[in-house]
């Protein structure tokens, strides 16, 4: 299977330097770091390749949510896994119902990320088949 093109989307410098740490040494991934969703739209648009999107809930310019609706209307082929410390039912059930894959709490934990890619290839593999 090819590489699977990762967009990881946060404000946090510290969370972008963490997750492109996480991926130092890693073949299976090209990893793409954006700090908005107004960023993250145009890093979709420039590479026209993104397998899948992290993205924050809380971002400047555009938040997560209002990024996540924008993501699927123009790529609703994208997987958009939201990172966020909300897990309330409510909050999860809003992330579901625009679009959201699925969502990972933060802080975020190397395995965590790793696993939800994982999810996402083999969901990738079952839509080729």
């Amino acid at each position: 299977m090819s590489k699977l093109n990762v967009l990881v989307v946060d404000a946090s410098k510290n969370v972008l330097a963490s997750v492109n740490d996480y991926f130092d040494n890693v073949d299976d991934y090209k990893l793409f770091l954006a700090k908005s969703g107004k960023d993250a739209l145009e890093t979709i648009e420039d590479e026209k390749n993104i397998d899948c999107v992290f993205l924050d809930w809380d971002l400047p310019v555009m938040n997560g949510l209002e990024a996540l609706v924008e993501i699927k209307k123009r790529y609703p082929k994208i997987f958009v896994i939201m990172m966020t410390s909300k897990n309330g039912a409510l909050d999860i059930q809003n992330m579901l119902s625009h679009g959201a894959t699925g969502n990972i709490l933060k802080p975020l934990a190397k395995e965590n990320i790793f696993d939800k890619l994982e999810e996402i290839k083999k969901k990738k593999a079952v839509i080729k088949s």
